[in-house]
């Protein structure tokens, strides 16, 4: 019988320090299909609405508890997606740390630690994706990216029932009154 080689592709810069003062974009997955943090809807204005399920609820707590647990990171921007969560982080002032513990691989597992205590199950995949937002434009295009998210989501007919309604232009911006797609003030990027 032969034998296979399974490769994983490395999904983080291999030699970048994950502690550096910049912003990065942080997107992660639900481990199963069945798994479902938000349901998307078209409201009455025709925007996207995001409502959260109990399980959305427990993510929504662990995103707002990582300025806590991380004094010199601030929470700049999330959405919280029926499978996938999205979130936008700056690091003000790294503080000490051990060169085998970078400080985004230290929230991402608090992050979805607190996620699986308050559930009582592990519901992220493994992994998670990252985009270093070490420019101004970048912080801007991965904001804008997080913000219009579940207007694409609606668009793209990833509701199954809401497919054949669906047109193909830019999708509207969410109001300010949208519940679970958190947008904090702007801030300007860190240098």
């Amino acid at each position: 019988m032969p034998e296979y080689i399974t490769y994983t592709k490395r999904h983080h810069l291999k030699n970048f320090d994950y502690s550096f003062n910049t912003a990065y974009m942080i997107t992660i997955c639900a481990a199963d299909r069945d798994i479902r943090f938000s349901r998307i809807t078209r409201g009455d204005d025709g925007h996207a609405v995001v409502d959260l399920t109990p399980l959305g609820r427990h993510v929504e707590d662990a995103l707002q508890g990582i300025e806590t647990h991380f004094p010199h990171v601030t929470l700049d921007v999330y959405a919280i997606m029926p499978t996938h969560v999205h979130f936008l982080i700056s690091v003000n002032k790294c503080e000490e740390t051990d060169a085998k513990t970078k400080l985004v691989p230290r929230i991402v597992r608090g992050f979805k630690t607190a996620v699986r205590q308050a559930c009582g199950r592990s519901v992220f995949q493994l992994n998670y994706y990252d985009v270093i937002a070490d420019s101004d434009r970048l912080y801007d295009r991965c904001w804008d990216y997080i913000r219009d998210n579940p207007g694409v989501w609606l668009q793209n007919g990833a509701e199954p029932e809401l497919a054949p309604a669906l047109k193909k232009e830019r999708p509207a911006p969410l109001n300010s009154s949208d519940r679970s797609v958190l947008c904090c003030p702007r801030r300007s990027r860190i240098r």
